[in-house]
């Protein structure tokens, strides 16, 4: 006998009377499934609490695949079983690990088969128990098909199979794009089959289709007149209703064939770029932004010149002046001078120079001038004419002269000026400030100031002589000097002494320093007026004087101090230089008295020898008489040892001595003494 016949005869003789009937829950399961995926279905079992055995068995299409049996309230005893048959291999039947018990017990049974085939397409999966001789069940059908090869929204699928977790890759057909229904961009194409029979992510695709747009609009409007621009785009997906129209910086959004008005244009309104664009919520994906929009085209708006301008081509010889719109340029060169406006359509230019029209149209003409201009461009388009500033241009000769302070020049590049009073130096040079003009002074000491101004605050006789200012500057370099004379009054360094000799001529030269040169001199004597015998008194050499004063044949009154009053036509005032002149006598008035005195000398001299040779010579004879007595008495010596007698005389004759004769005689002596 059948097992479940069986055990449905045991439940309906075991059960009780008046108790309630199990519940099983519906069976849920996706509404399609696709070829080669695993069906899951559940089924919740609700049993009261009398219940202590329940068999809950599944069968598909006809077919048992096995149950789920509860033996009391044990989880442990909640068992779960595959039938042997042609599902065994693909089904799985599970149950829940809890039994749950409120007010009744409840268990859920689960089953799975593998490997759907698309012939199962149909086949009812049932759950159902015999309780009490009653059947109860859950059934549900299963729907197996492949995942489709064309999605809604123009999305193709691209794929050799289209059963589960085979993969695909969507694409639009044209020139569709791929976007997310949401409006975000796709990072990726492709797709994989699912088991709902559906491919990934494919409802939120679509495939979008930009309009192509078109301005319909005459873009050339005179300055004042209003500009109508009207967008026209079809072939969008989904449809768009509204347009953005781009002037310039300005969105304005119109409906779908609404033209947008931009009124009263002005010369700023022209080549603003103008376009419009077809509007949807994938405009904003930044790989959309240029999708659905016009070309760009530009507004074109007539007006008259503006702004009309002169521009100087600057060079070397070419700079600023310091008035407004003035220009230097010097004398041997050429200024490139261009005029240029804004106007639609551009201008051409007319030159006025002073008052005569110059033959030149060119908006940039190079001119050469031969004396200051006024030049003015007038711009003209055809339909206005507009005149530009008046540039003042000012031509500056190659040789600029170096100019010095007023009294320089008043005085032919030579200045006076007296010993010890303050100088300043002041050298110029036109337009100096506008080229930066470097200046230098070349002192007559041969020293350097870098600078165009300096002072001398005393001066000094050193200080005469030439200065030069030199100027250098990117228009050239020039040069100027002029003479700085010092004045000073006559002055003595050292007061000569002149020394004359009686009855001759003389002459005393007398040295001082003088600038200007004296045009005054009176020669005094002790305070009285002496007379000057020299026809070219007083000579120059530079500020040297020299004082020349002269006698025909002195005396010996000519000695005495002098002194020179000089005076100037610049110093009034006199000076006094001294000298002094000393008077000898003349040499023949000396020359006698001298050659009496040099015969006296002489014959004094004379006298002198002939007595110092007299005094030699007697003292020579004295010597030898001397000498004669010596050897005199030592013979007395001699003799007083031998005896002799009263009155007896000796005579003896002495030894010649030269050509004379020492005679010696020797008497008798009294009281022992003896005569000789």
């Amino acid at each position: 006998m059948d097992r479940n016949l069986l055990l449905a005869l045991l439940l309906l003789v075991t059960g009780v009377k008046g108790q309630s009937l199990p519940k099983l829950s519906p069976l849920k399961l996706f509404p399609q499934l696709s070829t080669n995926s695993t069906l899951k279905v559940s089924c919740t079992a609700a049993l009261p609490d009398t219940y202590t055995a329940f068999n809950l068995v599944w069968d598909f299409n006809g077919v048992n695949l096995g149950n789920t049996e509860l033996e009391g309230t044990s989880v442990s005893k909640l068992r779960s079983t595959v039938s042997e048959g042609n599902y065994s291999a693909r089904t799985d039947i599970s149950n829940s690990d809890v039994i749950q018990n409120v007010g009744s017990t409840e268990f859920t049974s689960i089953v799975e088969i593998r490997n759907l085939e698309r012939e199962e397409s149909g086949f009812l999966i049932r759950a159902y128990a015999v309780d009490r001789g009653s059947e109860i069940s859950s059934n549900a059908s299963i729907n197996v098909t492949d995942c489709p090869s064309n999605l809604p929204h123009n999305v193709t699928i691209e794929s050799s199979s289209r059963e589960f977790m085979n993969g695909g890759k969507f694409k639009c057909h044209d020139t569709g794009e791929l976007v997310y229904k949401n409006s975000s961009l796709l990072t990726s194409s492709a797709t994989v089959c699912l088991e709902s029979a559906e491919w990934k992510s494919q409802q939120n695709l679509q495939c979008w289709f930009a309009p192509i747009v078109t301005i319909e609009s005459n873009l050339t409007v005179k300055e004042g007149d209003d500009l109508e621009v009207t967008c026209d785009y079809a072939q969008t997906f989904p449809q768009s209703n509204q347009s953005t129209f781009y002037i310039g910086d300005e969105a304005v959004k119109e409906d779908y064939g609404v033209p947008s008005i931009v009124t009263s244009l002005t010369p700023s309104d022209d080549n603003k770029p103008v376009s419009c664009q077809a509007n949807s919520p994938l405009i904003d994906i930044e790989k959309f932004n240029d999708l659905g929009t016009s070309p760009m085209y530009h507004i074109n708006v007539i007006y008259g010149p503006r702004d009309v301008t002169n521009t100087i081509v600057f060079s070397q010889y070419v700079v600023e002046g310091a008035r407004e719109n003035e220009y230097l340029v010097r004398s041997d060169q050429n200024i490139t001078i261009s005029c240029g406006s804004d106007a639609n359509p551009p201008a051409g230019c007319r030159w006025h120079l002073n008052d005569e029209i110059s033959s030149t149209t060119d908006c940039t003409t190079t001119f050469h001038f031969s004396d200051a201009t006024n030049v003015t461009c007038v711009a003209d388009n055809g339909i206005e004419a507009v005149t530009g500033a008046v540039l003042l241009i000012t031509l500056v000769d190659v040789e600029r002269q170096t100019q010095f302070s007023d009294d320089v020049i008043a005085n032919n590049g030579s200045v006076k000026t007296r010993l010890g009073d303050s100088f300043t130096f002041v050298c110029s040079v036109d337009y100096e400030e506008k080229l930066a003009t470097k200046f230098r002074w070349l002192l007559p000491n041969t020293s350097i100031i870098m600078d165009s101004t300096f002072t001398i605050s005393s001066l000094r006789q050193s200080d005469s002589g030439k200065y030069t200012c030199l100027t250098e500057d990117q228009f050239g370099n020039g040069n100027n000097s002029f003479f700085l004379d010092i004045l000073y009054a006559a002055y003595q360094e050292i007061a000569p002494s002149c020394g004359w000799n009686l009855n001759q001529a003389g002459l005393c030269e007398v040295t001082f320093q003088a600038n200007p040169n004296s045009y005054f001199v009176e020669i005094l004597k002790d305070g009285y007026p002496a007379i000057n015998q020299g026809s070219n008194s007083i000579t120059s050499l530079d500020s040297t004087q020299k004082y020349f004063f002269v006698r025909e044949q002195v005396t010996s009154s000519d000695a005495g101090s002098y002194t020179l009053l000089v005076s100037s036509s610049e110093f009034s005032d006199q000076r006094f230089i001294a000298f002094d002149v000393d008077v000898e006598s003349s040499y023949n008035e000396l020359l006698i008295p001298l050659i009496v005195v040099s015969c006296i000398a002489g014959l004094l001299l004379i006298f002198l020898i002939i007595f110092l040779v007299f005094s030699g010579i007697k003292k020579k004879k004295k010597n030898k008489t001397k000498q004669k007595a010596s050897s005199y008495h030592d013979n007395l010596r001699r003799l007083s040892d031998i005896p002799v007698s009263a009155g007896a005389s000796a005579r003896t004759n002495g030894r010649s001595h030269g050509a004379k004769q020492t005679h010696y005689s020797v008497s008798g002596s009294r009281n022992g003494h003896i005569e000789i």
